[in-house]
């Protein structure tokens, strides 16, 4: 039982890490998009404090990629280049766009 209850049981884990980062990903949209609906622009360089009136709690950190890294490597790419360095997030300070510093966050 244990061989076919322990690959699911990683699974779900696993499953829960990546339901969660997308959730992060999609409270950090809506609050850029806040915050350009009230000033008129996109948030600039410095994220996690321009955003923070819009979060409630701090500044979130994925759990999938460089899980536990709430940094944010910014980008004026368009699209955005490749995931790289060890922040948690990649921020286009141009367009907007907020991805997943993780190879597959570019699906997100």
């Amino acid at each position: 039982i244990a061989a076919v209850a322990a690959p699911r049981m990683f699974d779900t884990a696993g499953d829960a890490r990546t339901a969660a980062t997308r959730h992060s990903l999609s409270v950090l949209r809506s609050a850029i998009e806040l915050h350009r609906a009230e000033v008129g622009s996109y948030p600039g360089a410095v994220l996690g404090t321009t955003l923070q009136p819009y979060l409630q709690g701090s500044f979130p950190a994925p759990e999938v990629g460089n899980a536990g890294d709430a940094g944010v490597a910014v980008s004026t790419d368009d699209p955005i280049a490749a995931p790289a360095g060890t922040e948690g997030w990649i921020y286009n300070v141009t367009t907007g766009e907020i991805r997943v510093n993780h190879a597959d966050g570019f699906a997100w």
